[in-house]
């Protein structure tokens, strides 16, 4: 029998649980990469005949999408993601080249060189019998991969010899043109050449001889700049 005279404990009040349909809404309103993915999913299993209409959603079914988008993220924050490509070639261009990108970092001066240049009175223009030794070391850097012999490798000795680029600076029909890096920011000198081109103009035509940037440089859009100009 009941003791006489006894009351029962009150229960403690119960916390309010939303339910999960509702947080389920919730979600989907206030997170559109999650609803969109939520949507995804219903199309899928419409067009498999899994459910005639891909907008309703049972309490089962809200629960497994919350589940697994909670898993996803979990896994996002402990996995670590592979680069893309394009982001481990980008890196790669600049891997240990904090220097040179430094010194590319600037604006870049353009000057002519070789007699036309002077003739014309480009400025900044040289025709200096340092030039051509200079000319001549970068062509060579540019196109010594060619020299090994390997893959599609098929030149035998040296690119070119500085009386060869001599007399080209001093062929009037022959246009050179110069990139430098005006300051040389602790790494290069002031004024530094990290690339040339050569062309000549016929009428319409144009005929590029050489466009080589020093190897240390490759990658950080020189060349580019260089043809532009």
């Amino acid at each position: 029998s009941a003791l006489r005279g006894y009351s029962p404990p009150a229960a403690a009040p119960r916390r309010e649980q939303l339910p999960t349909t509702k947080m389920f809404v919730q979600r989907m309103l206030k997170d559109p990469a999650f609803a969109a993915k939520v949507k995804e999913q219903q199309l899928i299993a419409a067009s498999k005949g899994q459910n005639a209409d891909p907008n309703v959603i049972d309490e089962a079914t809200a629960q497994r999408y919350l589940d697994e988008d909670e898993a996803a993220q979990k896994r996002e924050k402990t996995e670590v993601k592979p680069m893309s490509q394009k982001e481990a070639e980008s890196l790669e261009r600049v891997d240990n080249r904090a220097e040179q990108v430094k010194v590319v970092a600037q604006s870049l001066a353009f000057v002519g060189l070789g007699v036309r240049a002077v003739a014309a009175g480009m400025l900044g223009a040289t025709n200096d019998p340092e030039v051509a030794r200079d000319v001549c070391t970068i062509i060579r850097q540019a196109h010594k991969p060619e020299e090994t012999r390997v893959g599609e490798a098929f030149r035998e000795g040296e690119m070119i010899d500085v009386e060869t680029v001599e007399a080209m600076l001093g062929d009037v029909s022959i246009r050179w043109v110069a990139v430098e890096a005006a300051s040389g920011r602790g790494v290069e000198q002031d004024g530094a050449r990290l690339g040339v081109a050569a062309f000549s103009v016929a009428g319409n035509r144009c005929d590029v001889r050489f466009l080589c940037v020093r190897p240390t440089y490759h990658g950080l859009y020189v060349g580019h700049r260089l043809l532009e100009r």
